[in-house]
């Protein structure tokens, strides 16, 4: 009998545990944010995505898909003079575009024949995700991946079967270059394009063509610590644009909102209007990746040479993308050769210098502090000291977002003046301050917000 009972509460406490640790993470984590985000705030702020393919050898913006592979033979490609400027322009990793809207995949897919073992690169056996994978980790960055959903070149897209296609091109990236620090997906869906030789207008149903929910589910499971972009995250949401900018007091909470009534919010079906400043009661937390091209074009276009950001744009950019809570992803666009332009590597060059002057002077920086309306956070320099920029955090893994409204103030000359009123700290905040000569400083919450929260605050001098 002892046995038998024995038997019994063995199979139950396995299923239990089966259960227990079979259990798909969910989609979304509501107000905290994962690991997964937590674990990128200082380190991965500041990446790039590469854009290289079918445009730009056709120097078009977008081509329909039935240009031919035979295009695709940069002359002198050189992968490891990509990433290494990128690297030392100050990126700390780089999304590949593994296959843009053209529908022509960098990669020598089993799904398509439109790829690039059928252009004369390397004689047809290049593998440029892997180069660049391999080139990624060999200088200590990051990699992430981009399969664009709409196909203009496949015969199947806006069919049913497509989806399936799809897919397996997302399972052969995730499964076969390694991990991944974010995976990417875009909203343009459907359109005109050569469609296997129909050359028509073809419209989807964005809301459930991709069936997302399954579709982020299987990235999950192949790629756990990887962030998934896209329009309505479930990890990280657009701003709104392609400016990189986000408003000042942005919010990484957010509600999200369908682009029409009676549809569900998707890639491509959403309602942008508070994607650049978030929502304080916003029910996700869902930073934004606030994304725009070093030139005026993603794809590389000679027309652009010598117009590329200015250093002031680009620190302005950073201001406002990480300095208010969200993630900074410049565009890349190497050109026919298979190299950057000298521009480009010197533009990214000056603008890691200029960020990083930013932080040269260190006054002071907290451990986590708790704060309340009631207790604010006050720092003591010992000395007068000026102050010009000021770096606030927020601990977020515990109760998520919380701080909603606070004044920063200066002691000057035994006298509380405040500096400025904001509204959201979140991930980071970067204020600039008007050279105050302070011998203090301290962070006084505002009533509304109504729980304590664990706050740090650094400040710096001038360079």
């Amino acid at each position: 009998m002892f046995i038998i009972t024995l038997a019994i509460l063995v199979i139950v406490f396995g299923a239990f545990a089966w259960r227990l640790f079979s259990a798909e993470e969910p989609l979304y984590s509501g107000r905290v944010p994962t690991s997964r985000i937590l674990r990128r705030r200082g380190v991965l702020e500041v990446y790039g995505m590469v854009h290289f393919g079918i445009d730009t050898f056709m120097d078009q913006k977008r081509c329909s898909g039935g240009e031919s592979a035979e295009c695709f033979n940069p002359s002198e490609m050189d992968v490891d003079e990509i990433v290494r400027s990128c690297r030392d322009g100050g990126l700390s990793g780089l999304i590949i575009v593994c296959k843009h809207h053209d529908g022509f995949c960098l990669w020598p897919t089993k799904t398509t024949e439109y790829n690039i073992s059928a252009s004369p690169y390397k004689g047809g056996k290049g593998d440029l995700v892997k180069e660049f994978a391999d080139a990624c980790r060999k200088y200590g960055m990051g990699v992430g991946f981009y399969v664009s959903p709409w196909d203009r070149n496949n015969a199947a897209f806006g069919k049913p079967e497509y989806t399936e296609i799809y897919r397996e091109q997302l399972r052969e990236i995730c499964t076969n270059y390694g991990q991944a620090f974010e995976l990417w997906i875009d909203g343009a869906n459907g359109g005109e394009g050569y469609y296997g030789g129909a050359n028509e207008m073809r419209r989807i149903d964005h809301s459930v063509y991709y069936d997302w929910p399954n579709t982020w589910k299987m990235m999950r499971r192949l790629q756990p610590n990887a962030c998934i972009f896209s329009d309505v995250g479930p990890d990280l949401r657009c701003s709104g644009s392609e400016n990189g900018c986000v408003s000042d007091e942005c919010y990484g909470n957010i509600h999200l909102l369908p682009a029409e009534s009676n549809t569900t919010p998707a890639p491509g079906l959403m309602d942008y209007s508070k994607s650049a400043e978030g929502m304080a009661d916003g029910e996700l937390f869902l930073p934004p990746e606030c994304d725009f091209p070093l030139r005026p074009n993603w794809f590389y276009h000679p027309c652009d040479d010598g117009r590329q950001k200015s250093v002031d744009e680009l620190v302005d950019i950073y201001m406002h993308s990480v300095g208010c809570g969200g993630f900074m992803n410049v565009g890349i666009s190497p050109d026919r050769r298979g190299r950057l332009d000298s521009g480009d590597i010197e533009r990214l060059k000056e603008f890691r210098v200029a960020v990083e002057t930013l932080f040269q002077n260190g006054i002071t920086a907290t451990p986590l502090i708790e704060v309340t309306p009631d207790r604010p956070l006050v720092v003591e320099f010992g000395e007068a000291r000026t102050v010009v920029l000021v770096d606030m955090r927020e601990e977020l893994a515990i109760q998520g977002e919380v701080v909603n409204g606070y004044v920063l103030e200066a002691r000057v000359d035994g006298e509380w003046k405040t500096q400025f009123k904001g509204q959201a700290i979140g991930l980071r905040r970067l204020r600039r301050l008007p050279a105050v000569h302070c011998d203090a400083l301290r962070i006084v919450l505002a009533t509304e917000t109504r729980k304590p929260v664990m706050l740090q605050l650094a400040a710096y001098g001038e360079a």
